[in-house]
């Protein structure tokens, strides 16, 4: 047998490892890493294959939780545009700002989504003091 420049040696599929879950009550054949040899059993090869397909669903899986929460959080433009438009209404209709004071609150908030959603959700009272200290 040829030894690597790391100093391991080669080993085959047949060569297996047995690992056990986190409940010590079964054991699981895992192929060692390694190159060469010929896989002798139809079986071995078999339950390898499985492995590895359970593998990728499990990955595909995740794959696509991670996809719909992705799309769950992104706002089509019929609801920015609502957003827009509520937030012109709410800054028009607090009292004891001008036209030209609005507008450069509505335009400081518009660079920042996060931050209208914020001030729409805030009470009437902490919208005025926020708009404010704004100016």
């Amino acid at each position: 047998m040829d030894v690597g420049a790391d100093g391991s040696m080669p080993t085959k599929w047949s060569d297996m490892q047995v690992m056990e879950d986190s409940t010590a009550t079964t054991k699981k054949p895992l192929p060692s890493c390694g190159i060469g040899g010929d896989i002798k059993r139809k079986s071995n090869t078999f339950a390898i294959d499985q492995d590895i397909r359970e593998c990728i669903c499990l990955m595909a899986d995740s794959v696509t939780e991670v996809a719909n929460a992705i799309k769950s959080l992104t706002i089509s433009p019929k609801q920015i545009k609502n957003m827009y438009t509520e937030l012109m209404f709410e800054l028009t209709n607090i009292p004891g700002f001008s036209k030209e004071e609005i507008d450069m609150i509505y335009d400081n908030l518009s660079k920042n989504s996060t931050l209208i959603l914020s001030f729409l959700s805030k009470p009437i009272y902490s919208k005025a003091k926020w708009m404010r200290k704004e100016l």
